[in-house]
C-alpha cells in the first residue's frame, strides 16, 4: 500500500475496533483511503450492555464449559446471579461475563496492587439478607459469620430474620474476646474458635511463661492446655493438626483446676494474629507488624 509497484497477494484482512472510524475520518484521524479498503463487509457487533439477551446463552455456556472441565455438575444459574449480571454495564467484551464464571488462583477479586476489591454499595446486612433467602431455597440449614466485631455483629442480629448459627473469630488467650463469647452464649450462638494457639505464632501463646508453667504442673503440653481453656469457657474449636500425631494430642485434653484457668484469664498481654477484621485482607502476621 502506497508502493509504486503492484504485488500480488491472495490474503483476506479481517480488522477489528471498538472505535467510530466513519467519524474518525471527518476528523482526519484515520485515512480515508485504508477505511475504504478495509470497510467492504462491515459487521456491527453491539456491547454485551445492548445485547442484554445474549448475557444469559453467554454465562450458561461458560459454565458448563467450566463445570465440565472441573468435573462439577450444575444444574442451574441462580436468578439473582442473572439479575447482576444484566444490571452491570458490561464494557463490551464477553471475556467479563466468562472470567465471572472461571475459577482463578485468588478467592478475592484484587486490584493492580493486590489490594482486594470490596462492593462499598452492599451493606453486611443486605448480605446476610441474601444468605436468609439461601436458607430459605434450602440451599444450605444454618448460616453464620466470621471475622467480626461485637459492635458489627449487634445491628445485624437484632434484624436478622434468621439468626446466626454460629459466629467464628480468632480467640486465644491473648485475644479472649470475652464480650462477644458472652453475648453469643446468651443467645445460644455457637462461639467458633479459630487459631486457639496463636496459630503458631512466635512469641504467642504457645511460648507463654503462664501457659508452659501450667503445663508443667499438670503433666500436659501448653497446646492442651490452651484447647482446654477454650473448651472450659464454653468455645468450640478449630485447629488444623499437620500429623495424626499432633490431632491426637488436640484430643488428649482434660479439665484445667480452677487455679489455673484464673492464672490464664488474667494473662494481660493483647495480640491479634490475623488483621483481616481490621483490614479485610486475610492472612495471618507476624506479631510486632
Amino acid at each position: 500500500m502506497g508502493g509504486a509497484q503492484t504485488v500480488q497477494v491472495n490474503v483476506r484482512v479481517v480488522a477489528a475496533t471498538s472505535q467510530d472510524l466513519e467519524q474518525l475520518v471527518s476528523k482526519k484521524l484515520f485515512r480515508v483511503d485504508l477505511f475504504y479498503r478495509l470497510n467492504v463487509i462491515p459487521i456491527c457487533l453491539p456491547p454485551l450492555r445492548e445485547r442484554v439477551q445474549d448475557i444469559l446463552p453467554l454465562t450458561e455456556f461458560f459454565v458448563a464449559k467450566c463445570a465440565a472441565r472441573l468435573n462439577k455438575p450444575i444444574d442451574l444459574i441462580p436468578d439473582e446471579v442473572v439479575a447482576v449480571l444484566k444490571a452491570h454495564d458490561l464494557p463490551g467484551k464477553i471475556r467479563e461475563p466468562q472470567n465471572s464464571v472461571e475459577p482463578g488462583d485468588e478467592q478475592d477479586p484484587r486490584d493492580q496492587s493486590g489490594n482486594i476489591l470490596y462492593d462499598r454499595g452492599v451493606s453486611l446486612l443486605e448480605t446476610w439478607g441474601a444468605m436468609e433467602n439461601l436458607v430459605d431455597r434450602g440451599k444450605c440449614r444454618a448460616i453464620g459469620l466470621s471475622d467480626i466485631s461485637l459492635n458489627e455483629l449487634l445491628p445485624i442480629y437484632e434484624s436478622a430474620r434468621i439468626k446466626p448459627a454460629v459466629v467464628q473469630v480468632e480467640a486465644h488467650p491473648y485475644l479472649p474476646e470475652t464480650e462477644l463469647l458472652e453475648f453469643c452464649k446468651e443467645r445460644d450462638v455457637v462461639f467458633l474458635a479459630f487459631a486457639p494457639l496463636g496459630y503458631g505464632m512466635k512469641p504467642g501463646p504457645l511460648e507463654d511463661p503462664v501457659i508452659s508453667a501450667i503445663a508443667a504442673r499438670i503433666g500436659k503440653t501448653p497446646a492442651q492446655v490452651l484447647l482446654a481453656w477454650a473448651v472450659q469457657r464454653g468455645t468450640a474449636l478449630l485447629t488444623t493438626p499437620r500429623t495424626a500425631a499432633r490431632a491426637r494430642e488436640n484430643l488428649n485434653i482434660s479439665a484445667l483446676p480452677e487455679d489455673a484457668l484464673d492464672e490464664i484469664n488474667r494473662i494481660q498481654t493483647r495480640q491479634r494474629f490475623n488483621e483481616v477484621v481490621k483490614t479485610g485482607s486475610p492472612g495471618f502476621i507476624p506479631q510486632g507488624r
